[in-house]
């Protein structure tokens, strides 16, 4: 499932991933960040992309202590979400972003992270509203 919506919309939720890896309630397996080239030297590019690999098992969260727990997390299903931001000049998707979740696992991160659902709803709300957001 993929929402479009402002970059505050879209940072709002990514925000909620980012608070609950801090406060210990998540384990982020793999995190990238990266930078999306532009062709031409008149454009910057300011477009980039964030991507999280979620653990949410009690059990996976001390993997670095614990043989069992290391195990755990190697046959233990990721939660990937996709975040997407524009901030070049001249694009028509400038102020947009995007964020993309599996509708598998949507359930999952409602459950695992404190806000998401709240975060996510309010972004396909404001789709519902005409307030700029695109569900797909």
């Amino acid at each position: 499932m993929k929402v479009t919506g402002t970059v505050e919309a879209i940072r709002e939720i990514e925000q909620t991933v980012e608070l609950a890896r801090t406060k210990g309630k998540i384990l982020i397996g793999k995190e990238v960040k990266k930078k999306q080239p532009i062709q031409g030297e008149k454009w910057e590019s300011k477009a980039f992309s964030r991507s999280y690999e979620i653990y949410a098992d009690e059990k996976v969260k001390d993997w670095e202590d614990s043989s069992h727990a290391f195990f755990k997390l190697l046959v233990s299903d990721a939660v990937p979400i996709n975040f997407w931001y524009e901030y070049r000049d001249g694009d028509s998707r400038k102020g947009m972003g995007n964020v993309s979740i599996a509708k598998r696992h949507l359930e999952a991160a409602y459950k695992i992270i404190p806000g998401f659902k709240v975060a996510f709803k309010r972004a396909v709300g404001q789709n519902n509203g005409n307030g700029g957001n695109h569900v797909s």
